[in-house]
């Protein structure tokens, strides 16, 4: 049935989003899931909205997820015969049938069966004729099967739970009750079905208030209190079936992201640990190749130690012999004619050669001899060897002065 604006349903609805504010304004989702999916998220939109007055079992069950575990139990039944109070004087205000009418519901399972599928229904928005087309079924089969809810078979229930948005476990346990119940009853006696109560809530025409969305009340008959406590118990335990259901889809969604959480810290540490291992292999390269560098440098140092000793060994040797020919000979004008020969012959050495022949010399205190030799590769020489040989020079460290000269700094 649509909301009119009167003061009463303006009143209630104002009341109802009083109550979802305090609870910190939920979503239509899950206040949905708070019912047990016994109001769907499109009645619940309605209903806020201020665009259906739905029926009372819709109103209480949201009513009820709106201020659970918010107070004590007082408080909270409290609240709820206070919206329920405002809910009784909206509904009169839109000339609708007094809440609380429906059709007649036999007693047992198969009643307590009905009374659920009636309120399944009604919490949908759903009337008969829609709820025909998405079974494809007819009306009048329908009307049959809310008559006589003990032969649903579990294919039909399992259409059912689809149409409604629910597992099928609780509708096909509540149908093997009823059918046991039936079977006792038939078993205990002759059968005598009761008469059929009819296909849609009362009201004029085919249904008026289903067509607005407010079909007749989920609620027991005046003088049938038993049977309102245990509708209210069967909607409390599809509530808590629900929840259970809604918590466990949480745990598992926190587990599946806790997995892959681990998952890409463990493949971060794969990736760091081959990263290491190639840096390592890089400085094991390097480690080698520096060792291999080392010992070529060790190598080539021991080789020019052992040319430079065996030079000095040449120049000494020469060194001697000059002078043994000297003293044998005795000095003659200029230079004696075995000197000279030495002279040209280390002249047309190699410029490191020379330059070791020259060194010795000089530390000998022969610098005129070792100048001398040094002007004879000059003058015989090539321009790159004689290049060559100034570098040299410069190398092993200031040239040679004849013999008698004066330093620079005259001492």
């Amino acid at each position: 049935m649509r909301q009119q604006e009167s003061p009463e349903a303006v009143e209630l609805l104002e009341r109802l989003r009083r109550l979802r504010a305090a609870r910190g304004r939920p979503t239509l989702e899950r206040i949905s899931r708070s019912t047990g999916r016994v109001v769907s998220t499109t009645t619940l939109s309605r209903l806020f909205s201020g665009t259906m007055l739905p029926s009372a079992s819709v109103v209480e069950a949201t009513v009820e997820a709106l201020v659970a575990n918010t107070s004590t139990p007082e408080r909270e039944e409290a609240a709820v015969r206070e919206v329920m109070a405002l809910y009784r004087r909206a509904y009169d205000a839109q000339g609708g049938p007094r809440p609380g009418r429906r059709p007649s519901i036999g007693p047992g399972p198969e009643g307590r069966l009905q009374e659920e599928l009636w309120s399944l229904i009604r919490s949908r928005g759903f009337t008969l004729d829609h709820l025909a087309s998405q079974l494809h079924f007819s009306k009048s089969r329908v009307s049959e099967m809310l008559r006589q809810p003990h032969r649903l078979t579990p294919d039909l229930v399992g259409h059912l739970a689809r149409v409604f948005e629910m597992p099928p476990e609780p509708l096909l346990r509540a149908v093997e009750l009823a059918a046991q119940a039936h079977r006792a009853a038939e078993a205990a006696g002759p059968y005598e079905e009761a008469s059929p109560p009819p296909a849609a809530p009362p009201g004029a025409g085919p249904a008026p208030d289903a067509a607005e969305g407010g079909d007749a009340q989920d609620v027991a008959e005046p003088g049938s209190p038993a049977l309102a406590e245990e509708n209210h118990r069967l909607r409390a335990e599809l509530r808590c079936l629900y929840d259970a259901e809604a918590r466990a889809r949480a745990i598992a969604e926190d587990l599946a992201k806790r997995l892959e959480r681990e998952r890409e810290v463990t493949q971060a540490a794969q990736r760091a640990a081959v990263a290491a291992k190639d840096r390592t292999a890089l400085l094991a390269k390097e480690v080698e190749r520096a060792e291999e560098e080392m010992w070529r440098a060790r190598v080539q140092a021991v080789t020019e130690k052992e040319a430079r000793v065996e030079a000095e060994k040449l120049a000494d040797a020469l060194l001697d012999a000059l002078h043994a020919h000297v003293t044998y000979r005795g000095p003659e004008d200029g230079v004696p004619a075995p000197e000279d020969a030495f002279i040209r012959a280390v002249a047309g050495w190699l410029p490191g050669d020379i330059v070791t022949v020259v060194s010795g010399l000089r530390d000998k205190g022969r610098a005129a001899f070792a100048a001398r030799i040094v002007e004879e590769a000059v003058a015989t020489r090539s321009v790159p060897d004689v290049t060559a040989l100034a570098l040299a020079l410069l190398d092993a460290g200031p040239a040679p002065a004849a013999e008698g000269t004066a330093p620079a700094d005259g001492s």
